[in-house]
């Protein structure tokens, strides 16, 4: 099945999906296609935002449906509770997450403006 998703800026575009497929499938097809994150994709069919685990036929999602996509920016704090909850309890995640984006903060704080200008150059370069 095709699903039309709109986009703030106004563009649309279709991805080919199997509604029994889960939502989460579907923002990894939207990764592939439009090159955004699965964890920045906020999806949002009739005033609903859609979670991951549930399938695009628990939505009645159809051919003719048109749903939303948004993009959310990501907390660095929340990116690595995430990654370290692999391997440590949520308590201690938090507390490693919480030391790490003090740390990185206090350090760019310290960043001359010529060193930002490098990191913005180099960031760039990158892109």
């Amino acid at each position: 099945m095709l699903i039309k998703i709109k986009e703030i800026n106004g563009s649309e575009f279709t991805i080919d999906i199997d509604p029994s497929q889960s939502v989460a499938v579907l923002k990894s097809k939207i990764e592939e296609e439009k090159k955004i994150p699965t964890m920045e994709i906020k999806l949002l069919f009739s005033g609903k935002v859609l979670q991951d685990e549930k399938t695009i036929e628990d939505y009645k999602i159809s051919e003719t449906s048109k749903m939303m996509l948004t993009r959310v920016k990501v907390d660095l704090k929340v990116l690595l509770q995430k990654a370290l909850m692999k391997y440590y309890d949520s308590e201690k995640a938090t507390s490693i997450a919480s030391a790490v984006v003090a740390n990185m903060k206090k350090r760019v704080q310290e960043y001359s403006l010529d060193d930002i200008e490098k990191l913005a150059e180099a960031w760039n370069q990158n892109r």
